[in-house]
């Protein structure tokens, strides 16, 4: 996979004209930010997608930046550039031979969080609240989503992750099935493995932050495709955050991104699945690359 470089614009003027918020206060989870896993649900999942981690080695096309969108006074006011700081970056540890994923999960998460609320601490706009769930051993999560009139419930074995609005107000909560994550160590080396959960994970969570976005600014709403693709975006831009930029190779980058992007969203405000496409890879990268969140708006949001 060749991956975009600096220079994303598709104009000689691109202005930096977006910016989101995300995060949640305190410097640890609280109860209300992290839901607590309900093992007594029996309800059965319905309609799940069904994910195949590839296990040659990534290729995908040469992605391409769709026509930025006008500027938006709102994304001004929030112009930010993350800046990478050494020592943010969550790395997993193993446990009598076997990696710590809800250790290594829960970093990721606060990780995300921490770096979106120092970003915009100092804001007119609330910060929305970071509500997941990692669902991990013998434990159900049941959404107030619905699929085929049936609620959906994500189990550690379901091969999609969930966002759902109504599951968390004002901003929707996200449920993390654990051992899709583990499945991708078990394919990987710890360090790709590492960068796909945590992309997996930030870019899952990003979907709040977009609502959030949508919530406090009078402006057009993205398309379901769109949507995915800011999140994907400000999922780069958290990476900027806690990755140096010497950290990986292409080659890694590449086969954590090809990992992450086969596992869908399921639920509501989103698309069933955004596998191998080479937008939502631009997207990323372009966060990552630039940690200018203005891009990520001003790029995708269509």
């Amino acid at each position: 996979m060749k991956l975009p470089r600096k220079g994303y614009g598709v104009s000689a003027a691109l202005a930096f004209v977006m910016l989101v918020v995300t995060a949640c206060s305190g410097s640890q989870p609280t109860a209300s930010e992290q839901r607590a896993a309900t093992p007594t649900v029996v309800a059965t999942e319905t309609s799940q997608p069904t994910v195949t981690l590839p296990t040659e080695e990534p290729t995908a096309v040469e992605p391409t930046l769709v026509e930025p969108t006008p500027e938006q006074p709102q994304f001004n006011e929030l112009a930010v550039t993350l800046d990478y700081k050494a020592g943010r970056a969550p790395k997993s540890v193993k446990r009598s031979g076997i990696i710590d994923g809800p250790g290594y999960t829960q970093a990721v998460m606060v990780s995300f969080r921490d770096v979106w609320r120092t970003a915009f601490a100092n804001t007119q706009y609330s910060a929305p609240r970071l509500t997941y769930d990692i669902t991990s051993f013998g434990d159900v999560y049941k959404s107030k989503c619905a699929n085929g009139g049936k609620p959906i419930v994500i189990t550690p074995q379901t091969t999609a992750m969930l966002y759902c609005v109504r599951d968390s107000k004002p901003d929707g909560a996200i449920a993390i099935p654990l051992d899709s994550m583990a499945a991708i160590w078990k394919k990987s080396s710890p360090k790709v493995g590492d960068l796909s959960v945590a992309v997996s994970m930030t870019r899952q969570a990003s979907l709040i932050t977009v609502t959030a976005l949508e919530r406090q600014f009078a402006m057009t709403v993205p398309s379901e495709l769109g949507r995915q693709y800011v999140s994907a975006c400000l999922s780069g831009a958290w990476a900027h955050a806690v990755y140096a930029q010497g950290a990986f190779t292409d080659k890694e980058i590449a086969t954590a991104l090809e990992y992450s992007f086969a596992i869908p969203t399921i639920g509501d405000r989103t698309t069933a699945s955004i596998a191998n496409d080479s937008q939502a890879v631009t997207a990323w990268v372009v966060g990552f690359r630039g940690g200018q969140v203005a891009e990520c708006g001003r790029n995708f949001w269509k």
